[in-house]
């Protein structure tokens, strides 16, 4: 069975500021199959994907959730039926050393043991500085080395992988039994992010890295779009179908 192609709304935020129904509406008719969203949205929002047959695929949540309101956050899961609970950020005090590193690891196994036994799984998106090296070690392997893979999963993003510097294809493999989602996200030659097939990365080599390794689910993401995110989106979903990917 593929991957489902799903949207991380982000990418969207400026519509969905303006109309977040008529926003959902668009997203269902370029041809998405689901949206990864944020914690607590609305029972009208969550209607809406119901009611457009768009699965919800993940829910990024801040540290600050899953720390004070970790009952709310296992709800809203279960609510929306998603086993996915991605932590989407962490802030300095959490990564400036190897020692806060090994603090966070403690943390987030900690976090990700409650949600287990409640069926649910705590993933981590990394960004860039993930890739800052501590006695010759990357960030993101001190906390993956450091926590039990039942208790943190991953959901890797191919262009802040290779904005850190690193190989995003060599990290799906490494962590292929902790990655059911993916976030693909081009980048171009000076850096800059860029709709899927239009930048630099080895797309068939990820593809495949991510199919032996059982990804479920397809995340587009673009941060920053050069003009309308719904031409962006539309255009990263037309080369995933020239791809056979959907």
């Amino acid at each position: 069975m593929r991957p489902l192609i799903s949207l991380q709304l982000y990418t969207v935020r400026d519509h969905l500021a303006k109309d977040e129904l008529g926003t959902l509406e668009t997203i269902s008719s370029i041809g998405y199959e689901g949206v990864e969203i944020g914690y607590g949205s609305s029972d009208a929002f969550l209607n809406k994907c119901d009611e457009l047959g768009l699965k919800i695929t993940g829910i990024h949540v801040g540290l600050d959730a899953l720390q004070n309101d970790l009952d709310g956050v296992v709800a809203f899961a279960k609510k929306v039926d998603n086993q996915f609970v991605i932590l989407s950020w962490i802030s300095d005090e959490h990564r400036g050393d190897l020692g806060a590193w090994n603090k966070t690891a403690d943390l987030l196994s900690e976090i990700g043991a409650k949600l287990r036994e409640q069926g649910l799984r705590l993933l981590y998106h990394n960004h860039d500085f993930e890739f800052e090296s501590f006695d010759g070690k990357y960030g993101l392997d001190v906390l993956y080395e450091n926590v039990p893979a039942e208790n943190l999963g991953a959901e890797l993003d191919t262009y802040w992988v290779k904005k850190g510097g690193a190989d995003p294809v060599q990290y799906i493999e490494r962590y292929s039994a902790r990655l059911p989602l993916l976030h693909i996200k081009d980048i171009t030659e000076e850096g800059d992010f860029a709709e899927i097939g239009q930048g630099t990365l080895n797309w068939p080599a990820i593809f495949a890295a991510a199919e032996m390794a059982e990804v479920s689910v397809y995340v587009v993401e673009q941060d920053k779009c050069v003009g309308d995110p719904f031409d962006s989106i539309k255009l990263s979903l037309e080369n995933l179908k020239k791809m056979g990917k959907i």
